[in-house]
Order: C-alpha cells, then sequence, then structure tokens
C-alpha cells in the first residue's frame, strides 16, 4: 500500500471541516420568524367639528384593533372598531331647561374600518416612531333622548334615530416601542358621508399594541 502522506491527511482534514461548515451554516443562520399579527386597544376624547359642533360638544371614544404588519416594509394594516358619544352643550342644553324637562340627547357612533399605515424610517433604536394612517369603513350613527325627554318624545311617536352610512379617515400618530409592546397616540379627522351633510368627528386617543 502507498504510504498516507502527512500534507494529504491535513488537506483531508480541511476539507471535511469545511464541508462540515458549509453544511451548518444555514441552520445557524436561521432567524426566528416575526410574527406579523398584533392587537391593541386604545380611548380618548372625540370631537365633533363643524355642523355637528353646534349641537353636541365633547364626548369620547373607545376601541380594539387588530394589526397585519408587512416584513421588512414601512406598510402595515390596521382593522378597527370604535365606539363613540356626544352630549348636547350649550344652548341646546339651555333649550331643554327652559322647557322644564330633564335629560340630554346622546349622539353615538359606532365604526368598522379598514386602515393603512405608513411609518417613517427612524432606525431600530429609535425612540419614537412617526406615521400616517388613513382607509375607510362603515359607521352607524343613532340619536338617542334620555329621562324625561324620552318620555316627552315618545307620547309625540317620536323615535330614535338610526343610520349607517360610509366615511374616510386620515391622520397622524406617534409609536414609542417598549418591552413586548408599543404605545402609541394618534389623532384622526373622520368624514361620515351623511344623507344632507358631511358629519365630521376628530378622535385624539392612546392606545397599546400587543
Amino acid at each position: 500500500l502507498m504510504p498516507i502522506r502527512p500534507s494529504r491527511l491535513l488537506a483531508g482534514a480541511a476539507l471535511a471541516l469545511a464541508t462540515t461548515a458549509l453544511g451548518a451554516a444555514p441552520a445557524s443562520a436561521q432567524v426566528a420568524p416575526v410574527n406579523p399579527f398584533s392587537f391593541g386597544v386604545s380611548g380618548g376624547l372625540s370631537l365633533p367639528t363643524g355642523d355637528f359642533s353646534d349641537s353636541f360638544g365633547t364626548g369620547y371614544n373607545a376601541g380594539v384593533f387588530l394589526g397585519v404588519r408587512l416584513p421588512t416594509l414601512p406598510v402595515s394594516f390596521r382593522f378597527e372598531g370604535d365606539f363613540h358619544e356626544f352630549g348636547l352643550k350649550g344652548s341646546a342644553k339651555d333649550d331643554l331647561r327652559d322647557l322644564g324637562v330633564s335629560g340630554d340627547v346622546k349622539a353615538r357612533a359606532i365604526s368598522g374600518t379598514a386602515n393603512v399605515l405608513y411609518t417613517f424610517s427612524a432606525g431600530p433604536t429609535a425612540v419614537v416612531r412617526p406615521y400616517l394612517i388613513g382607509g375607510a369603513g362603515v359607521y352607524n350613527l343613532r340619536t338617542r333622548a334620555t329621562g324625561e325627554l324620552r318620555d316627552v318624545l315618545d307620547d309625540f311617536d317620536v323615535r330614535d334615530e338610526t343610520t349607517t352610512r360610509l366615511g374616510l379617515n386620515g391622520g397622524i400618530g406617534l409609536e414609542v416601542p417598549l418591552s413586548g409592546v408599543s404605545v402609541f397616540g394618534e389623532a384622526r379627522v373622520h368624514t361620515i358621508f351623511t344623507a344632507d351633510e358631511r358629519t365630521n368627528i376628530v378622535p385624539i386617543k392612546v392606545g397599546i399594541r400587543f
């Protein structure tokens, strides 16, 4: 048999080590997949604007959402359900008081919207991430009387008013990533295409995304 030279032994060992390393590299280079889905809750103030603000004052809002983030892209999606409620203000309340009738008129909006978010690139270590948000949805609007006023209107067969309309929204926000969650604050304008005019709501909300 031909003797094996040391140089050939070293070359064979180096080739075996290189093959093993190349075979293991793809496994070690794998990165755990990032969950593209998130959910969250939010709440805050809702400001009526335009003709809607003539009779109704600042209200409140509460909502839930499902987020879908696209890997490596600044675009994501948010599907939201929100509740807004408003009460009478100023002269409208004074008119009720002058009539000697207690009660209030509540206006509420329940919405389901689909929205697109564009998050500006601020670096992986950025403390605050600004974003734009906008979309469209369906809004169910209702006005109802409370207290003695409801009884008076029932006597005249005046019922609650309810309608469902389409609408658009758009605004800006700031998100702060924390350990495992993110908190955010945003302001948007919702324009609802009602029968005679547009109803505008400006919710200012804060929330948390899990």
